[in-house]
């Protein structure tokens, strides 16, 4: 294999086998390993005219604007636009992490209008968004496309414009060489939509092989379709219909997307969403028996089954008392002869329901359960909340969260907490190792002021790493 072939498989290696690149060594060093033909290829299919100038694909608006949350708490908010082509050959990744990282905000909005751009770079700038410890809302403007797609899985909320669309499909790769070469690339891209697949699945659920079957299809979904699959939470509604359709036109009108296999939703199939199938529990089982008793004992009294539940029992007991029975039944109107049919009626009323699990409580006592259930429900939250409070700030003494995220992280564990530890907060931070500072990790000064305060380029990912060479009369020679 000649020097060009082995620097690409070892390139090959690297993207397969870490989540996400070191920003300056791929910035540097990836255009210099490509050949042209590569690099022609891989911006070609990205659209981009060669010998055209760095895009500028993302941009920060209101760096650090002040606004109040729904509480009254004052708040810090930016907002960031990846609103072009994501080429890595002009503004990398590392520049855009190294730019939200400056950000020291609450919340950080993430409007994205883009067809994508290479899957690396989609992945890093995904995770760069997930470690921030802002609150991020990833807003889908006009298209979502490709990497794009698994960047906007990236926010605490994902919203989208009424006439946005998104776009999923497996990753492409180029690359010349011997068989050995082509396979390594078959197996790369195999790992990487196993990778995609496992955003979607993670954010909106489902099977890992529905996802690979969208991704190999090329979908594309409405706004409404994201909502359905699961890869939204909102849809946001315009003010004026009219306007906001020709605006969000405007926005996707911006890229050529003739170059996937559907140039957008309209003119795409619709996707094929998985079945929101819900397994039947006993207590779906016990509610449907117990519609189908109110509707025998609507039927037996003439009472309207489609009252509401008090209701129903208010009529229902009337009727019962006035041993008002419908036509045909053997009391007939009789008092006399109405009542140990009302007393039998009422036995196997209790009797069914004493079959499906309920009991008959007088409704004095029921409510005297009810107000102790609240009571101990209540001081079970107190505690809870004070464990909480209590779990954080040993989370912070640690260095594992900053301070500031102290009300952020309160609130994430009352959530894990409600959804019975299915969101895992308390488990993550059981397990997050300490990243800020907490006691003294060196001095401002270089302790040898001769040497160099550049650290040395990292080449342990290539086959061969680079040596010093040797100096000739040093000691020993």
């Amino acid at each position: 294999m000649n020097p060009l072939m082995r620097t690409r498989s070892a390139i090959h290696r690297m993207m397969a086998d870490i989540e996400m690149l070191m920003p300056g060594i791929f910035n540097a060093a990836l255009p210099k390993m490509l050949d042209e033909d590569a690099r022609k290829a891989a911006r070609a299919a990205l659209g981009i005219d060669e010998g055209a100038s760095p895009i500028q694909w993302f941009s920060v608006k209101n760096s650090a604007m002040k606004t109040t949350n729904a509480a009254g708490k004052a708040k810090t908010s930016a907002e960031i636009l990846i609103y072009d082509i994501i080429d890595p050959w002009g503004v990398s990744a590392g520049d855009f992490a190294n730019t939200l990282n400056e950000l020291d905000v609450d919340e950080i909005v993430v409007g994205i209008n883009s067809p994508g751009g290479l899957v690396f770079d989609g992945i890093a700038i995904m995770n760069a968004l997930k470690r921030h410890p802002a609150n991020i809302i990833t807003r889908i403007d006009g298209v979502a496309a490709s990497a794009a797609s698994f960047i906007a899985m990236a926010g605490d909320e994902i919203q989208t414009s009424k006439y946005a669309e998104m776009m999923i499909h497996e990753a492409r790769g180029y690359v010349s060489g011997t068989a050995a070469d082509m396979q390594e690339m078959l197996d790369l891209l195999v790992r990487h939509n196993e990778t995609i697949a496992g955003v979607y699945k993670d954010r909106a659920g489902g099977e890992l092989k529905d996802w690979l079957k969208l991704m190999k299809n090329e979908t594309w979904f409405t706004a409404d379709e994201m909502i359905a699959a699961g890869l939204a939470d909102t849809v946001i509604e315009p003010a004026d219909e009219s306007s906001a359709a020709d605006e969000t036109e405007s926005l996707k009108n911006r890229f050529d997307l003739s170059v996937f296999n559907y140039a957008g939703r309209q003119a795409a199939p619709p996707p094929q969403i998985r079945n929101q199938t819900k397994q039947t529990t006993k207590d779906d089982q016990r509610k449907a028996a117990t519609m189908g008793l109110k509707e025998q004992l609507a039927e037996k009294y003439g009472v309207d089954a489609g009252l509401d539940d008090d209701a129903f029992a208010a009529a229902l007991e009337a009727a019962v008392a006035s041993d008002d029975a419908p036509e045909g039944d053997p009391a007939g109107g009789d008092p006399a002869a109405g009542a140990p049919a009302g007393d039998s009626d009422l036995a196997a009323a209790a009797a069914t329901l004493k079959n499906l699990g309920f009991a008959v409580i007088e409704t004095s006592a029921l409510d005297a359960l009810k107000q102790q259930g609240q009571q101990g429900s209540a001081a079970f939250e107190t505690i809870a909340a004070e464990n909480d409070l209590k779990t954080v700030n040993e989370a912070i003494r640690a260095g594992k969260i900053r301070p500031a995220d102290r009300d952020k992280w309160t609130k994430n564990l009352k959530l894990d907490r409600d959804s019975g530890g299915k969101l895992g907060f308390a488990e993550a931070l059981k397990q997050a190792e300490a990243v800020f500072p907490v006691q003294e990790a060196g001095h401002s000064f270089n302790p040898d002021p001769g040497a160099s305060m550049v650290a040395p380029d990292d080449l342990s990912w290539f086959d061969t790493a680079a040596t010093e060479p040797s100096t000739t009369g040093s000691a020993g020679e």
